[in-house]
């Protein structure tokens, strides 16, 4: 069964999510998925959550083995009260789960049934993973395929395996709980058993990097796995798209960087909660640039680090969390984005960037030949529509950077003054920047 994509929205979320199917009448076990939001219980602080589940049973018991697993989950966290967090009303819901289907199986040994689930949460600034048995979860982040989840199973002799861990299975459920730091074109994949056990290692890595939309990602799955048969049991595969990402808040932001320590001094060569910091970009009187490699994504980065100095300067405290609402929240081709890291690897106050590679204006400025005139002129009002950018965005929140505004208007007009006086073929350059 495939379906069509669909674009969700919930808690400041937009994903483009599809997902295929393929059952088998003869396969031992039995998959089922679902894709809910919290709009849908009246809890659209909630967010989203896309979770797939293989049934373990005989005839319809592995179906309804993974149908009561994803119920209980889907049921229990959105019903769980507000003041409790993604990770915990996750874990009770599962638990609950786990709890009924022990007991039936214990009532009926030769009916038991169990469940291995996975489940993406959409709630926050994270991505939260539940995780419990042999499905899988990748993340492909341009081109980059990564898995974030291993599977509990135990070898058995002739290459076979069964499941170590299992909604139903124990008395007593142990869940993996990760927290993925989305970014936003990432994708998502949630893929049951029988839909990466039929594949090579290298053909699902070309399959899930395809660049192809979330259904054709999807169906490509399921197609492959159906060659296959039903050897592995049914296949399944959940492709979601993170288009928007809930925008941080200031207070939020405050209060998290209240409680991260101003570390010494940085050196070449040291390990911050992963990131080995290279070489020095930029030092001013309360921070440096140094560049580092981030080891956990692998690719280069900037971090921006703030000197012990900073800390008797409450202003430009001020100033160092602005710019970095400003990072998480401002999404334009003209103002460098911030790389969102989970509090949980963070260990002091820094900020991190992509590295961009190429020249700063103050290079540029400084190096032979001097700047032309009309390359100059540009500088100046590329700058100019990052500052009115801002502000437009400011106006909208209701805050006020009107000086900065009336800089910009008086800079283009200026600018349209020396028009005037400009020879023919500069005042076209002008212009033509001018409309920038």
């Amino acid at each position: 069964m495939n379906s069509q994509s669909s674009n969700l929205h919930a808690s400041g979320w937009t994903l483009t999510i599809a997902a295929s199917s393929s059952a088998f009448a003869n396969s031992k076990s039995a998959d089922f998925h679902a894709i809910c939001s919290g709009e849908d219980f009246n809890r659209s602080g909630r967010g989203i959550v896309a979770a797939v589940a293989r049934g373990v049973g005989a005839g319809r018991r592995g179906l309804e083995a993974a149908q009561i697993a994803i119920h209980g989950l889907v049921e229990g966290y959105f019903g769980a009260a507000a003041t409790l967090g993604a990770g915990r009303a996750a874990s009770l819901a599962l638990a609950s789960a786990n709890a009924w289907m022990f007991s039936q199986s214990r009532a009926d040994p030769a009916r038991s049934m169990t469940a291995s689930l996975t489940a993406l949460i959409f709630v926050g600034r994270n991505v939260r993973i539940a995780h419990i048995g042999d499905c899988r979860v990748y993340r492909n982040r341009g081109g980059q395929l990564v898995p974030l989840t291993s599977e509990h199973v135990r070898l058995l002799p002739y290459g076979t395996d069964s499941l170590g861990r299992s909604v139903g299975g124990d008395a007593e459920l142990h869940i993996d709980y990760v927290e993925d730091d989305p970014e936003p074109l990432d994708r998502y994949i949630v893929l049951s058993k029988g839909s990466y056990a039929a594949i090579s290692s290298v053909r699902l890595a070309d399959v899930l990097t395809a660049a192809a939309t979330v259904d054709e990602v999807a169906s490509s799955v399921t197609k492959v796995a159906r060659a296959d048969g039903s050897r592995y049991g049914d296949a399944t595969a959940v492709v979601i798209d993170v288009l928007e990402l809930p925008d941080a808040s200031l207070d939020e932001m405050a209060a998290g960087f209240a409680k991260l320590p101003i570390r010494g001094v940085p050196r070449d060569g040291d390990n911050w909660d992963g990131f080995i910091l290279g070489r020095t970009l930029y030092r001013s009187r309360y921070t440096t640039l140094k560049l580092a490699r981030d080891t956990f994504a692998d690719r280069d980065v900037v971090l921006k680090i703030p000197l012990s100095s900073m800390l008797h300067d409450q202003v430009f405290r001020a100033g160092f969390l602005r710019e970095a609402l400003i990072g998480a929240t401002v999404h334009s081709s003209r103002i460098a984005s911030y790389i969102d890291i989970s509090p949980q690897r963070r260990s002091s106050l820094y900020l991190v960037l992509p590295y961009y590679r190429g020249e700063t204006m103050e290079a540029r400025l400084v190096r032979p030949p001097p700047t032309p005139y009309l390359e100059g002129v540009g500088f100046v009002l590329k700058l100019c529509a990052v500052v009115q950018e801002l502000g437009a965005r400011a106006a909208r929140r209701g805050e006020q950077i009107l000086l900065v505004v009336r800089r910009v208007d008086a800079a283009r007009a200026a600018l349209l003054r020396l028009c005037r006086d400009a020879p023919q073929a500069a005042r076209v350059g002008i212009v033509a920047l001018y409309s920038l």
